[in-house]
Protein backbone atom coordinates (compact mmCIF):
# COMPACT_ATOMS: atom_id res chain seq x y z
CA UNK A 1 0.00 0.00 0.00
CA UNK A 2 2.83 2.44 1.12
CA UNK A 3 4.18 1.72 -2.49
CA UNK A 4 1.01 3.02 -4.29
CA UNK A 5 0.70 6.02 -1.93
CA UNK A 6 3.85 7.05 -3.00
CA UNK A 7 3.40 7.52 -6.38
CA UNK A 8 0.55 10.20 -5.38
CA UNK A 9 2.89 12.39 -3.87
CA UNK A 10 5.07 15.17 -5.44
CA UNK A 11 7.08 18.15 -4.11
CA UNK A 12 8.00 18.44 -0.19
CA UNK A 13 5.92 15.05 0.56
CA UNK A 14 7.29 13.33 -1.82
CA UNK A 15 11.15 14.21 -0.67
CA UNK A 16 10.02 13.51 3.06
CA UNK A 17 8.65 10.00 1.79
CA UNK A 18 11.71 9.67 0.32
CA UNK A 19 14.19 10.55 3.29
CA UNK A 20 11.84 8.06 5.35
CA UNK A 21 10.30 5.78 3.96
CA UNK A 22 12.64 3.16 5.30
CA UNK A 23 11.73 3.84 8.78
CA UNK A 24 7.96 3.53 7.81
CA UNK A 25 7.61 -0.48 7.88
CA UNK A 26 3.47 -0.56 8.18
CA UNK A 27 0.26 0.39 7.45
CA UNK A 28 -2.16 0.77 10.11
CA UNK A 29 -5.41 2.34 8.96
CA UNK A 30 -6.38 3.21 12.33
CA UNK A 31 -3.47 5.23 12.59
CA UNK A 32 -5.42 8.16 10.67
CA UNK A 33 -2.51 6.91 8.02
CA UNK A 34 -5.42 7.28 5.30
CA UNK A 35 -6.31 10.97 5.75
CA UNK A 36 -2.54 11.66 6.19
CA UNK A 37 -2.19 10.77 2.74
CA UNK A 38 -5.14 12.74 0.96
CA UNK A 39 -4.33 15.37 2.99
CA UNK A 40 -1.21 16.16 2.26
CA UNK A 41 -2.04 15.24 -2.24
CA UNK A 42 -1.71 18.90 -3.59
CA UNK A 43 -2.74 20.31 -7.15
CA UNK A 44 0.33 21.58 -8.76
CA UNK A 45 0.79 25.57 -9.64
CA UNK A 46 -0.57 24.70 -13.43
CA UNK A 47 -2.46 21.49 -12.64
CA UNK A 48 -6.08 21.43 -14.02
CA UNK A 49 -9.01 20.45 -11.73
CA UNK A 50 -9.77 17.63 -13.28
CA UNK A 51 -6.22 16.06 -13.36
CA UNK A 52 -5.73 16.80 -9.95
CA UNK A 53 -9.80 15.48 -8.98
CA UNK A 54 -8.85 12.15 -10.68
CA UNK A 55 -5.65 11.47 -8.62
CA UNK A 56 -7.57 12.31 -5.30
CA UNK A 57 -10.48 10.04 -6.16
CA UNK A 58 -7.81 6.96 -7.15
CA UNK A 59 -6.49 7.70 -4.05
CA UNK A 60 -9.59 8.05 -1.79
CA UNK A 61 -11.04 5.05 -3.76
CA UNK A 62 -7.62 3.11 -2.42
CA UNK A 63 -7.37 4.29 1.21
CA UNK A 64 -11.15 4.28 1.49
CA UNK A 65 -12.45 1.43 -0.03
CA UNK A 66 -15.18 0.68 1.95
CA UNK A 67 -16.82 4.42 1.60
CA UNK A 68 -16.48 4.38 6.05
CA UNK A 69 -15.14 8.69 5.86
CA UNK A 70 -18.08 11.01 6.00
CA UNK A 71 -18.72 13.51 2.49
CA UNK A 72 -18.33 16.28 4.46
CA UNK A 73 -15.03 15.15 5.56
CA UNK A 74 -13.39 14.15 2.26
CA UNK A 75 -14.79 16.99 0.65
CA UNK A 76 -12.92 19.23 2.75
CA UNK A 77 -9.29 17.33 2.16
CA UNK A 78 -10.33 18.08 -1.30
CA UNK A 79 -10.43 21.50 -0.80
CA UNK A 80 -7.27 21.53 1.00
CA UNK A 81 -5.60 19.81 -1.96
CA UNK A 82 -6.79 22.63 -4.38
CA UNK A 83 -4.81 25.85 -5.13
CA UNK A 84 -5.88 28.38 -3.06
CA UNK A 85 -7.10 30.59 -5.28
CA UNK A 86 -10.08 28.35 -6.49
CA UNK A 87 -11.33 27.42 -3.25
CA UNK A 88 -13.13 30.55 -2.41
CA UNK A 89 -15.32 30.09 -5.39
CA UNK A 90 -16.38 26.64 -5.10
CA UNK A 91 -17.27 26.81 -1.32
CA UNK A 92 -20.12 28.96 -1.38
CA UNK A 93 -21.67 26.05 -3.22
CA UNK A 94 -21.48 23.87 -0.26
CA UNK A 95 -20.87 20.52 -2.35
CA UNK A 96 -22.74 17.75 -0.39
CA UNK A 97 -19.96 15.37 -1.77
CA UNK A 98 -16.89 15.39 -3.93
CA UNK A 99 -18.66 14.97 -6.88
CA UNK A 100 -20.09 17.96 -6.52
CA UNK A 101 -17.53 19.69 -5.20
CA UNK A 102 -15.34 18.43 -8.15
CA UNK A 103 -17.85 19.74 -10.80
CA UNK A 104 -17.99 23.16 -8.97
CA UNK A 105 -14.51 23.47 -9.25
CA UNK A 106 -14.32 23.23 -13.05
Amino acid sequence: MLKIISEYLHGLAAYWFEENDNTINRWNEDDNATASFLNILRQGPYEKVDFYAEKFKKLLKKVDSSSVLLDKYTVRLFFNGLRKNIVPFIAFSYPKNVDEAIEAAK
